[in-house]
């Protein structure tokens, strides 16, 4: 009788040499430091600002990063990835086994932070990153969008349900990488983004690593504030509203979007162990 063991063994022989390997130049690429040695992958949308400033805090960095930018991707992104022979040394993370770190968020949680931060964004501010994802919205919904022109959650998942969830945008793509499928991270620490508080101070004795401040890894001017406010709001659509409250997850969801949600990270939430939150009256 085959075993599940050997029928993953069958499966990863048939992945190409390049899958994994050619994934760590492509975004998000993991931070990567053969000084400590540690390397840290994460996803968008699901505690990269965390994930980042807790891997500048271990490579004794994090003060230089803040005092360049109050948003430490641009210190990964100008300075880390700059450093002479990066995109090649980063692939040395996997020989380092349980010192690969991931982050990973609830998927329910990730998909509304997505539609959130493409609600809000404008095109004025951010057009790199807007223009593609909104036009793409946009066309397939049939409607400009952005600036002002609104969607809903609902209409976001719509949309993601046309997407290769492997391949698109970042910001919503799966969080489990090529190289998780092709069993290159299998001694990969993996710390889900709810429990951190809990889980960091443990993995950071076993690493041997200094003690950070979950407080101040946590402080950000960009978090959206949520409110438990009534009702359901799949179907109401969210413009710039910063400075007012937003709803909670759960509010976003009624059985079909939960179901379609659940569809699309169906690998995220089986190898992190999610589960789907339980719906309100409301939902």
């Amino acid at each position: 009788m085959t075993t599940v063991r050997e029928v993953g063994r069958s499966i990863r022989r048939r992945i190409p040499s390049w899958y994994c390997r050619d994934s760590l130049h492509r975004a998000p690429v993991p931070i990567y430091s053969s000084a400590i040695p540690l390397a840290v992958l994460f996803s968008a949308k699901a505690g990269c600002t965390f994930a980042t400033k807790w891997f500048l805090f271990q490579e004794g960095t994090l003060e230089e990063a803040m005092a360049y930018s109050d948003w430490p991707h641009r210190y990964r992104q100008d300075v880390i990835y700059q450093r002479p022979g990066y995109m090649d040394d980063v692939r040395k993370l996997l020989s380092l086994g349980p010192r690969v770190v991931k982050f990973v968020r609830d998927p329910y949680d990730r998909a509304v932070s997505s539609y959130l931060h493409f609600s809000h964004i404008t095109q004025r501010d951010q057009p790199r990153l807007a223009l593609p994802v909104l036009a793409a919205i946009g066309e397939h919904l049939g409607r400009p969008v952005g600036d002002g022109a609104t969607f809903t959650f609902r209409e976001f998942i719509s949309f993601l349900s046309a997407q290769d969830m492997q391949t698109t945008d970042p910001h919503f793509r799966l969080q489990v990488s090529p190289c998780e499928r092709a069993g290159r991270l299998a001694d990969m620490h993996v710390v889900r983004i709810e429990d951190s508080r809990a889980e960091l101070p443990r993995l950071e004795a076993e690493l041997g690593l200094p003690a950070s401040d979950y407080a101040e890894l946590r402080r950000s001017p960009h978090h959206t504030a949520r409110a438990d406010l009534p009702g359901f709001f799949g179907d109401s659509p969210f413009a710039d509203t910063r400075d007012e409250p937003t709803p909670k997850t759960i509010a976003f969801y009624d059985e079909s979007i939960l179901r379609e949600v659940g569809r699309l990270y169906a690998e995220d939430i089986e190898r992190y162990g999610y589960a789907a939150p339980v719906l309100t009256e409301a939902g």
